[in-house]
């Protein structure tokens, strides 16, 4: 998920700069992030798209008794995801390309499981 919280800089500079060359010369990186980001997503047993698997930097659980830290659906590999497939569909929406890819992003989007706060089942 680095790869893809370093490409979400590349909507960023396009929002501070206003420069659309920049954002044009640039989306092909933006989507191929969008790319990895909706490919590394499954369904969860509620329906909603979370990512396979992941490591919180900030959590731990136990399981069996002992500490454990990957898990599906990891906080912030959920927040860099939904923030690449806004960027990247805003970016399409803009430079009034990719239509039918923005579409899916969105839809996509409206499915991602929501951020949780608690111990999880």
């Amino acid at each position: 998920m680095g790869g893809v919280w370093l490409c979400s800089q590349i909507y960023q500079h396009y929002l501070f700069s206003g420069d659309v060359e920049f954002l044009k010369k640039y989306y092909p990186v933006l989507k191929g992030a969008a790319q990895f980001a909706k490919g590394f997503l499954q369904k969860n047993k509620d329906g909603f798209f979370e990512t396979a698997y992941g490591v919180s930097p900030e959590n731990s659980y136990l399981l069996n008794g002992k500490e454990r830290v990957v898990s599906s659906g990891v906080t912030m590999d959920m927040a860099l995801t939904r923030e690449i497939l806004s960027n990247c569909s805003q970016a399409a929406k803009e430079l009034h390309i990719d239509t039918s890819f923005r579409q899916q992003l969105d839809s996509v989007i409206l499915h991602l499981q929501p951020f949780r706060i608690g111990a999880m089942e």
